[in-house]
């Protein structure tokens, strides 16, 4: 939504600039124009009237309605974005019949067609045709009435406004060609880049996975690990770490061969996701696993550690006589001046405690003044 509101903004401050600019251009030409008859000041004052005052305020008064229309909420995204061309095209058309005996100032028109295309949607471009054309038809009628009265005119007058009209007509619908033209091949780059990201992605996506597990990698532990303990000391929340082990895991490969170890592993690792939902978990490298709990204390991210060790122990392995454990150290985040490695081992120490402690549980840096 915010964009929108930059987009609309820009675009209406694009309309104040043509405006100051056709009225800086309108003021020049009628100097120009009437330099010779300034001593009729009638005719001087009339001429500056029809060709600045009168279309600025008319341009001036489409910019408050378009204002007034793009900044409304309660309109939806696509009639907002549709008003933005309706309101050149209404601009064009006052330009030009104020100008009625320059006829090649409807080349604007297509224009505004081509500009549609380049940044609205398929219906935004068949609705500015649509209005440019009736745009083009009203000014030529316009011509046509006022030249049919003239008594003085001159077939080669009658000529020279149909062949501009149809020249103007050419022109818009060969605008409104290339403007098809120009929408699918955004669309198709629009897609094909789209395709590369999510390609991109998916491979940059698949480098961070363990293939066995599904969890993160070892890289992706450090990745994310970094990344959380600058948001929190950025935004001053608590962060925590379990670096979990499996007990005698190089026993249950031995005994019970590598197909059973791995399958306590995605035993383990289902648990991990299902038990610490919400938060990432990591498969650190071989049978050890990290889990980041940001926003949580120690004792918060202790209780989702336990809940997932009585879990495994419960978990019956036909093949083995024993149930499978872990052991987990658990450490929380504070001084951002250590590094994602430094405090890997800071909670790795607590971990060390476990297995030399008995193994089976959970050991955190929990303190008295905690």
């Amino acid at each position: 939504m915010k964009d929108e509101q930059v987009k609309f903004k820009t675009y209406l401050q694009i309309l104040i600039g043509l405006t100051i600019a056709v009225f800086v251009a309108e003021l020049a030409y009628v100097i120009a124009d009437e330099a010779f008859n300034w001593d009729e000041n009638t005719v001087f004052f009339v001429a500056l009237r029809n060709s600045c005052f009168i279309p600025t305020l008319i341009n001036s008064a489409i910019i408050g309605v378009e204002y007034t229309l793009l900044g409304n909420p309660n309109i939806k995204l696509k009639y907002r974005e549709m008003f933005t061309y309706l309101g050149i095209i209404v601009m064009t058309v006052s330009l030009c019949m104020f100008h009625i005996a320059h006829l090649e100032m409807c080349c604007a028109f297509p224009i505004t067609v081509l500009a549609s295309a380049v940044y609205g949607k398929r219906e935004h471009v068949k609705i500015a045709f649509m209005a440019s054309l009736a745009g083009i038809f009203s000014v030529f009628a316009v011509r046509f009435i006022r030249l049919l009265s003239e008594e003085d005119n001159e077939s080669i007058d009658v000529v020279f406004v149909t062949v501009t009209f149809f020249i103007c007509l050419t022109m818009l619908v060969a605008s409104f060609v290339v403007s098809e033209l120009i929408r699918k091949t955004i669309e198709h780059a629009s897609h094909e880049m789209s395709y590369q990201l999510d390609t991109q992605a998916n491979l940059k996506e698949k480098t961070r996975i363990d293939g066995m597990t599904g969890l993160y990698n070892h890289s992706a532990f450090y990745e994310l690990l970094s990344r959380e303990m600058k948001a929190a000391d950025r935004e001053g929340r608590p962060l925590t770490i379990a670096i979990a082990d499996i007990d005698n895991f190089k026993s249950v490969n031995d005994t019970y061969g590598h197909s059973n170890g791995d399958e306590v592993l995605i035993t383990l690792s289902e648990i991990f996701r299902k038990t610490c939902d919400g938060y990432l978990v990591c498969r650190y490298g071989g049978e050890e696993f990290g889990v980041i709990f940001p926003g949580l204390k120690t004792k918060e991210a202790a209780e989702y550690m336990q809940k997932a060790l009585e879990t495994i122990r419960e978990v019956n392995f036909e093949w083995c006589d024993h149930p499978i454990t872990f052991s987990c150290g658990v450490s929380r985040f504070y001084d951002i001046r250590i590094s994602p490695e430094q405090y890997f081992m800071q909670a790795d120490r607590y971990l060390y405690k476990a297995k030399y402690s008995g193994k089976n549980k959970v050991v955190t840096d929990l303190d008295p003044a905690e």
